[in-house]
């Protein structure tokens, strides 16, 4: 009967270290979301009209469908992104919003890396947060400087 009581309260225990670690995980989820989104409201006040038009219209296609990973790869040679992404500024904004370099097949990349949801969904959920709160950010930021629609309609 006491093993059976030290089992139990075992159990306890181990499930509410299970619980408290689940929610540190979201908490420092949350954490990261916030000092990512705040990074990327940063970056933009370096970005011009053309600049800021194009990372409108590469964030709209992210968003629209964020599993899709060619719209979340930027290949560094491609004359589109060394156009539109190619100065320190543009480049500081990509790596704010969560774009980082890789090389893949001989290709240098900027790279946005999905977590895998069947994995780790609250990992997930905190990665597609970070997503909207950085598209909430340049939407603001667009619509200060009066480029909402404009910008991201020439674009197009």
């Amino acid at each position: 009967s006491s093993d059976l009581a030290l089992l139990d309260a075992g159990r306890a225990s181990e499930a509410k270290r299970a619980r408290d670690d689940e929610r540190e995980r979201r908490l420092e989820a949350s954490r990261r979301a916030a000092r990512g989104g705040r990074a990327f409201a940063e970056s933009l006040d370096c970005l011009d009209r053309d600049r800021g038009a194009a990372l409108a219209s590469l964030v709209e296609a992210i968003m629209e469908k964020p599993d899709e990973e060619r719209r979340r790869r930027l290949r560094c040679e491609n004359d589109a992104f060394k156009r539109d992404f190619a100065d320190r500024q543009a480049l500081d904004a990509l790596y704010a919003f969560g774009f980082e370099r890789v090389v893949l097949d001989g290709d240098e990349l900027l790279y946005l890396r999905e977590p895998d949801p069947t994995l780790d969904l609250d990992r997930w959920v905190a990665w597609f947060d970070l997503l909207k709160a950085n598209k909430a950010a340049l939407d603001a930021w667009l619509a200060e400087r009066g480029w909402t629609e404009a910008a991201v309609a020439r674009r197009k």
